[in-house]
């Protein structure tokens, strides 16, 4: 009989234990990334796996100064840090309804983008740029 409530007990623990971890991935599968790691190159990716039929929009901002782009939740999309060196706001927006959206994420990151004659985009500039 106590043989029996133990491994009752058990199974009960490894239950919850797996529908803990299964509910964790599950919210953070669907809570909204900005990965700015990769900034120093020039570049950031957004990955948002929430509601999937929703408008959404990425706006960077550097000096007062904001670009916005379209993104399509469910895909990683790659977008360009085209205003140079400097302090960037990057924050993920989910249309409400018509012109009104909600932000759902946010990233800040001092960018030093550094290229060089011997790194992969000098040598494609310069290969790009041979006989101007």
């Amino acid at each position: 009989m106590k043989r029996t409530m133990r491994l009752s007990a058990l199974f009960c623990a490894l239950l919850l234990g797996a529908w803990l971890v299964c509910s964790g991935t599950a919210a953070w599968a669907a809570s909204p990334v900005l990965d700015t790691s990769t900034a120093c190159e020039g570049y950031f990716t957004v990955r948002y796996e929430g509601d999937r039929h929703g408008k959404m929009k990425v706006a960077v901002t550097k000096d007062g100064q904001t670009e916005y782009y379209t993104y399509h939740p469910g895909e990683e999309w790659a977008y360009a840090l085209t205003q140079g060196d400097g302090d960037y706001t990057i924050r993920l927006y989910k249309n409400l309804s018509g012109t009104k959206y909600r932000s759902v994420a946010k990233a800040t990151v001092a960018v030093e983008i550094t290229f060089s004659q011997e790194d992969q985009v000098g040598q494609t500039a310069q290969a790009l740029c041979q006989g101007l």
